[in-house]
């Protein structure tokens, strides 16, 4: 079936190097379940988006987790223009890769991330052209006061913005969705409550004392909802 023109495609973001973790949040199993990689993929399909694609810092990034997890072995593979420019660098190559689309960016660390948060984002009312979410530019859940923009959509307006803010060497996301003329719509925890969306959705997985808290029994199984 042909992808129409106003539905979003799902970004998995897997080009992180894990350094404060010591071993690759990608390849990381709760228990003996699946890869957080692969948890991530099978939640953002669940979402009901029909284009998943896999965020990476390099070829040779890509090849290695198509090896280790042949589960994802099919997903197109969306390298970064330039490695080691962080969150907002894979942002602008999924953009550049999927114009006039919106993306569901979200990181592969989130082992709670439950699909009912990316629904949420997705459901959004959209105005007549059916691709701006509520004439907004990006869709970002804000939790305790803290933003969490990887896992958030953003729309094609972000584009340019992304661009200008590489050539700065300005990195941080924060820095997009602070810009003058970007139209950003946050869902608090309110409105996420009432989509059904659990007060951990968002955690992750950064450092030792992270993995260390994290109880298998507390982890969302993949493709929740």
């Amino acid at each position: 079936m042909a992808q129409t023109s106003c539905e979003p495609v799902g970004v998995v973001l897997a080009g992180g190097a894990s350094r404060r973790l010591g071993q690759d949040k990608a390849l990381l199993r709760i228990g003996a379940g699946p890869t957080l990689l692969e948890r991530t993929v099978a939640t953002v399909h669940a979402a009901g988006l029909r284009q998943v694609v896999l965020s990476v810092s390099t070829v040779e990034r890509g090849r290695t987790l198509r090896e280790a997890v042949p589960a994802v072995a099919g997903l197109r593979l969306v390298v970064d223009a330039e490695p080691g420019r962080g969150p907002l660098g894979a942002l602008h190559a999924a953009l550049s890769a999927v114009p006039h689309h919106h993306v569901l960016l979200v990181a592969c660390d989130m082992p709670r991330l439950h699909v009912a948060a990316l629904r949420a984002l997705l459901e959004e009312p959209r105005d007549a052209d059916a691709v701006v979410p509520r004439d907004a530019d990006a869709v970002v859940p804000r939790v305790a006061g803290r933003d969490q923009p990887l896992a958030a959509l953003y729309g094609p307006a972000c584009l340019p913005l992304t661009a200008r803010l590489l050539e700065q060497g300005r990195l941080a996301l924060r820095d997009l969705l602070a810009a003058p003329g970007l139209r950003v719509r946050f869902l608090d925890e309110t409105c996420l409550a009432r989509a059904g969306v659990p007060a951990a959705a968002f955690d992750n997985v950064n450092t030792p004392a992270d993995l260390e808290a994290l109880h298998v029994c507390d982890a969302i199984p993949p493709g929740n909802g």
